[in-house]
């Protein structure tokens, strides 16, 4: 009578999952790197459709991007100043950009889809920051909306949207580009702060906000 087959020994048992742990640590960082690219691509697929809409609003507005002007605050050299850019950023919808998702960075948790019709957004809803100053007079390389600022006064610091590494930046001519660094802005300005001490205030300067 054959004798029935032996089933694995211990040893051989940890020698599997041994080997299965070394391709989980292999293959997982690469699947979570994939993974972030897609959310990068698609991330840059929505700064271009709101540029679309920002150029469709600005045809109907004179050549002024969406604004609901600007809350006066004492500001100093390091300071920014307090911009409503989140009700600036809802007048698109659903008039001019009708994709509630397009303004949500895929890399954050933001959601936007309780958003309703004639009311801003809120930090929690919108990814993205915006420079709602700017009108006929600015400049094609003067950025106008990135990944929104890593805190409220992280100015100095990349996006919290792409884990420090770097901002997509909208820019005002319609293109977009991946920035690792937030001295993106026209003549190497930095997009997330109103001025640098000692430089004077330009209309070609951006502060891209979200409050």
């Amino acid at each position: 009578m054959e004798r029935s087959a032996k089933g694995f020994t211990l040893a051989e048992l940890l020698v599997t999952i041994g080997i299965l742990a070394v391709l989980a640590g292999v293959l997982l960082p690469v699947l979570a790197r994939t993974r972030e690219r897609d959310r990068l691509v698609r991330c840059k697929s929505s700064h271009k459709c709101i540029g679309l809409a920002m150029n469709m609003y600005s045809n109907d507005y004179d050549e002024f991007y969406p604004t609901m002007g600007v809350d006066v605050v004492p500001i100093s050299a390091t300071e920014g100043r307090n911009q409503r850019t989140l009700a600036s950023l809802s007048l698109l919808f659903d008039q001019y950009h009708s994709a509630l998702m397009c303004f949500r960075c895929p890399s954050t948790n933001d959601d936007p889809r309780g958003l309703i019709v004639g009311q801003s957004f809120t930090p929690s809803q919108c990814s993205f920051a915006y420079d709602s100053q700017k009108g006929v007079l600015t400049n094609p390389g003067v950025a106008i909306m990135a990944d929104k600022p890593a805190s409220k006064n992280g100015w100095s610091r990349n996006s919290g949207n792409h884990y420090n590494q770097g901002q997509h930046v909208l820019f005002y001519d319609g293109h977009v580009e991946w920035s690792p660094r937030v001295t993106a802005g026209l003549n190497g300005d930095n997009i997330y702060s109103f001025r640098s001490p000692g430089v004077p205030v330009a209309i070609t300067d951006s502060f891209i906000t979200q409050n």
